[in-house]
């Protein structure tokens, strides 16, 4: 995963994101613009988050994730609702959605994940909140 390290400062905040979830993670990358993390065993990717990390600056992008299926857990396991099946973040994702797909386009992200949307309200308003103020300290 890769987060703006203000937004990954922001997420560590006690009582923002279960203790456990962080136990589960490890810090790759580290600077002033950006974060590098793994939640569990994550060999295989395809996106090179090291060089993202390097670039100075992504237009509107304050994060990004890559999900890699364990290759060790056969399909017919994966399909069965297991507690060893699904990594943390699947089984995170579950709770709020039962939808696997994220349409790219935000209004029909909205409408897809009303739910969400109403159940994270004050996480997304506190974000929005700050772009707006990075917005205005960059004018």
């Amino acid at each position: 995963m890769l987060l703006e390290t203000s937004v990954y400062k922001q997420m560590r905040r006690p009582g923002v994101i279960a203790k456990d979830y962080w136990r589960a993670t490890n810090v790759e990358i580290q600077n002033d613009q950006w974060t590098v993390f793994s939640v569990g065993t994550c060999a295989g990717g395809r996106i090179d988050f090291e060089s993202l990390a390097k670039m100075p600056s992504l237009t509107r992008l304050s994060g990004f994730t890559e999900c890699i299926r364990n290759p060790n857990l056969p399909l017919e396991k994966i399909r069965r609702d297991t507690d060893n099946a699904y990594s943390l973040l699947s089984k995170t994702w579950r709770e709020i959605s039962d939808c696997l797909e994220i349409p790219y386009d935000l209004e029909e992200r909205m409408i897809k994940f009303a739910n969400v949307y109403s159940l994270l309200k004050e996480q997304i308003d506190y974000y929005e909140q700050e772009k707006v103020e990075k917005n205005k300290k960059g004018s």
